[in-house]
């Protein structure tokens, strides 16, 4: 009789360690998607810079990606959780993109055909071919407050944990 009451004990407990795992897989999954969403529309016009065709057009995106940093509060910080260094400050890489800008405002005053013109916006591309800036990433370092549990290398202990509640809810 002891036996079956120490088997159901296990099961129950393995039990809830498996819906407990789900849930945080769960919950993390959710934060992580919504953090994605969240940061779409600066990532949007970040992507768009080097695909654009005038200095016009660059300054203008990097306008709205600049727009889009300050009504999400991207301004300072780093995207990376542990190894921080200017290679992943958003205030490096904010200060380059304003740099930019103003300098495609300015460039954008050449002559069109000109080879100054198409050497400044080689030139242009070039530099913002150094920034790396990942605002996903700065937004779960910055923003989220269980930030570092909820990303996807973490979920390789939760599968573990998950594993072994199912291992015990079957033995038991």
């Amino acid at each position: 009789m002891d036996d079956l009451k120490e088997e159901k004990i296990f099961q129950t407990i393995g039990n809830i360690i498996l819906v407990l795992m789900l849930v945080w897989c769960a919950v993390a999954t959710a934060i992580c998607v919504h953090s994605y969403v969240v940061t779409l529309p600066v990532s949007g016009w970040y992507n768009r810079i080097p695909k654009a065709s005038t200095a016009e057009q660059i300054a203008e995106y990097c306008s709205n990606t600049l727009s889009e940093m300050d009504r999400l509060g991207i301004t300072e910080g780093h995207y990376a959780f542990i190894f921080k260094n200017p290679n992943n400050d958003i205030a490096v890489d904010r200060a380059i993109l304003v740099e930019i800008r103003d300098r495609a405002v300015f460039v954008g005053k050449y002559d069109k055909g000109s080879m100054d013109y198409a050497e400044s916006l080689k030139d242009i591309r070039t530099q913002f071919g150094g920034i790396q800036a990942n605002f996903w990433y700065w937004y779960m370092a910055n923003r989220v407050p269980v930030g570092f549990l909820v990303i996807p290398w973490v979920y390789l202990p939760i599968t573990l944990i998950v594993f072994l509640g199912c291992v015990m809810a079957e033995m038991a």
